[in-house]
C-alpha cells in the first residue's frame, strides 16, 4: 500500500469517524484528504511522480 492509498483511506475514516465528535473537524479532514489526492492524481497523470511509481 502505498502512501496516497493509506492517506485516502485514514482521511475518509477520520472523517466519518469525527462526524460524530465535531462537524467542523470532519470537514477540515475531509477537504484536506481531497486536496491531497486531487494534487497527487494530477501529479501522477502529468508523469511528475516520485521515480518508484513511474519505474513501475
Amino acid at each position: 500500500m502505498n502512501r496516497d492509498s493509506f492517506v485516502g483511506l485514514a482521511g475518509t475514516f477520520a472523517s466519518f469517524t469525527l462526524d460524530t465528535i465535531h462537524l467542523v473537524a470532519a470537514t477540515v479532514c475531509a477537504v484536506l484528504t481531497a486536496v491531497h489526492l486531487s494534487v497527487s492524481i494530477y501529479l501522477k497523470l502529468k508523469g511528475k511522480g516520485n521515480k518508484d511509481d513511474r519505474s513501475k
